[in-house]
């Protein structure tokens, strides 16, 4: 059980720096906007932590010349395991501020995305989780059915508001929004600011998944205190055809059967099954029984098929007394 965020803060609440960890590999064309995008945030309070994996393209002299020339506190934080989770967990433990706001290396901040989050954070101590809208930027080959789903989907995320500062449990309890469990509607990294201790507390992002792992986190960050909507779009989420969204929608079955059972297993475990509504807590443990099923068939199905085998043997021996 994870202590609730209030308590967990400490002397943290009273600083307002906030880190925006910027996680990269190979981030080609897009890199510079993001970057210049966290540089001119209007808040003033920030620093700007970047973390290269092992990028093979000019990423890392683009790093090198923003840092040097970047006018606020920024730096390069070497060390991250190899890993695209390993590097976000690598710059959440280095940040230093009472506020953790991921920005990818191919999406962008408005300039008052830091400024808005915060404000609306800071009116009440126990606040872990901010989110807000964002623009959806497609870029790519648009005739792709792939493509074009992830786009459809990404849009539609925030078609509803929510309400501006609820407890986490009030999420975790509405059927409604974790009907269908493994929908993130909360958003992606760069459209949400969380709690450092709160971060800290939940040992950061699992490494057991990849698809889920930023809603799996979310879900865990809910059970530490309040969550906050901002009704705006602060953000935007650019989607091409060399993210790994795409590629996360290109996984074979088994790779998306083994992503879900690791995301059932947590949605099951002590922290957050008791939270959630009986009827999804229900339909979780018919679910988890059929994803744990060495037999994925239909009942109707096994019991026609053994049925089928009794009937069989029952014959062939019937055949063997007559001979």
């Amino acid at each position: 059980m994870y202590p609730p965020a209030h308590r967990i803060r400490g002397v943290l609440s009273l600083m307002q720096k906030v880190s925006i960890c910027i996680p990269v590999f190979n981030g080609g064309p897009y890199l510079s906007d993001a970057l210049h995008s966290a540089a001119a945030q209007s808040y003033e309070d920030i620093e700007i932590l970047i973390s290269d994996n092992g990028s093979t393209d000019d990423s890392p002299d683009i790093i090198e010349q923003f840092v040097r020339n970047c006018g606020r506190p920024a730096r390069r934080v070497r060390g991250a395991l190899p890993g695209m989770v390993q590097n976000w967990n690598h710059l959440g433990f280095s940040a230093q501020g009472a506020w953790i706001k991921y920005l990818f290396h191919d999406d962008m901040l408005q300039p008052n995305c830091v400024e808005r989050m915060v404000a609306a954070a800071n009116r009440d101590p126990r606040v872990a989780l901010v989110f807000s809208r964002r623009h959806v930027a497609a870029s790519g080959d648009s005739s792709d059915p792939l493509f074009q789903q992830l786009v459809r989907d990404l849009e539609q995320l925030h078609s509803i508001s929510y309400p501006f500062r609820r407890d986490g449990g009030w999420y975790l309890g509405r059927r409604d929004l974790l009907w269908h469990r493994t929908t993130n509607f909360i958003g992606e990294p760069t459209s949400v600011l969380m709690s450092r201790s709160a971060f800290l507390a939940a040992n950061g992002f699992s490494l057991r998944l990849r698809q889920l792992v930023d809603y799996e986190m979310w879900l865990r960050l809910m059970t530490m205190g309040k969550v906050v909507f901002v009704d705006e779009a602060l953000a935007t989420f650019r989607v091409h055809a060399s993210q790994m969204s795409m590629s996360n929608l290109r996984d074979t079955e088994n790779a998306r059967r083994a992503e879900r059972r690791c995301f059932m297993e947590s949605l099951t475990g002590p922290l957050l099954f008791g939270r959630l509504h009986p009827r999804v807590q229900s339909e979780l443990r018919r679910e988890v029984g059929a994803l744990h099923d060495p037999w994925p068939l239909p009942r109707a199905r096994l019991q026609e098929l053994l049925w089928n085998a009794t009937a069989y043997s029952l014959r062939f021996i019937r055949r063997r007394r007559s001979a």
